[in-house]
């Protein structure tokens, strides 16, 4: 996504390790009040579907936990979060670094930047794939805690016997991929559409402001792209967690398609973009912070800057030519 002129930082494993675990980390502090109110938004079927920013639904909610759980109410699960999410950016990163490696070096200046572009989302997939794999029994888990009824004394119990609990209410170990069919697919067009925009938006900040802080402007297009890639693949996400939330339940199963029907008929259309708001506070902020430093990690700010200001220099030569 960068420049491949731009030589990457040396930094031992231990090192990057370190960083992205503690960029997912800060992230995951940052944002799991949202993650929290978010999953409670869409696993309700009592709330207005019209009103499609979740404001009175998410005042409601926030007043019912802090006066039955307090203020770590709003915390409430961020331990099995953490691991989700320190997971899923190590593996997707050495994935992504390990596939981007295979491909030929573009030494070319003059490539083809959306030849380039289809093989960056090719490496997205498969490292994206990947990690949606590892990630999902985390996943379920999560949702399992976040969907337990605010006041309820049984979620102090210790995880170990919640899982126990769970995999003998809900069908034994299989429990813990149901969900991945619409995950996989969910994550995959959330990581394309992102990278797509941030690829075009950087792009255009690169040519309509080009004399603005480099590191800046890669942070506006990375929360720009993923402000609006949840805006347009939220829906899947709300299937996923009416999925498992049925599950839990220990309701029949039944396929995405009479799911969704379900849905449409008992809360309206704009149920499925029931917790957007939260969805896009989340998203964009958890990126935004793991992209400062993950650019932190893989290169050096002073010689991207070098690099801009050669850039711009060709160019004026180029126009006075």
């Amino acid at each position: 996504m960068l420049p491949y002129t731009i030589e990457t930082s040396d930094q031992s494993n231990l090192r990057k390790i370190f960083t992205i675990g503690f960029s997912a980390f800060l992230g995951t502090v940052s944002t799991i009040p949202f993650e929290r109110l978010k999953v409670l938004v869409q696993s309700k079927t009592n709330l207005n579907s019209k009103n499609l920013l979740d404001i009175h639904d998410i005042k409601n909610i926030s007043q019912d936990i802090l006066k039955k759980d307090g203020k770590m109410g709003f915390l409430y699960s961020l331990r099995i979060v953490c691991d989700r999410n320190i997971t899923g950016l190590i593996s997707k990163f050495y994935a992504f670094d390990y596939l981007i490696g295979l491909l030929p070096e573009k030494k070319d200046q003059n490539r083809d930047s959306l030849k380039e572009l289809f093989e960056v989302l090719g490496v997205t997939f498969l490292s994206t794939t990947f990690t949606s794999i590892i990630t999902n029994p985390t996943h379920v888990i999560a949702t399992k805690i976040q969907t337990e009824p605010i006041g309820l004394e049984e979620k102090r119990l210790p995880l170990f016997i919640k899982l126990t609990e769970l995999r003998e209410k809900c069908g034994g170990h299989k429990i813990f991929l149901k969900g991945l069919a619409s995950q996989l697919l969910f994550s995959n067009l959330l990581a394309a559409s992102e990278l797509a925009g941030f690829w075009y938006l950087s792009k255009y900040l690169d040519w309509r402001y080009p004399d603005s802080n480099f590191v800046s402007r890669t942070l506006l297009a990375v929360a720009t792209a993923s402000a609006l890639s949840t805006l347009i693949w939220h829906p899947l996400d709300t299937l996923n967690i009416a999925k498992l939330s049925q599950t839990f339940q220990g309701q029949l199963q039944r396929s995405y398609l009479d799911i969704s029907k379900e849905i449409i008929q008992q809360r309206g259309f704009g149920s499925f973009w029931k917790g957007l708001t939260l969805n896009v506070a989340r998203n964009t902020i958890f990126n935004s912070i793991a992209c400062y430093y993950l650019l932190k990690l893989s290169i050096d700010f002073q010689k991207a800057q070098r690099y801009q200001e050669m850039v711009q220099q060709e160019k004026a030569n180029e126009n006075q030519i």
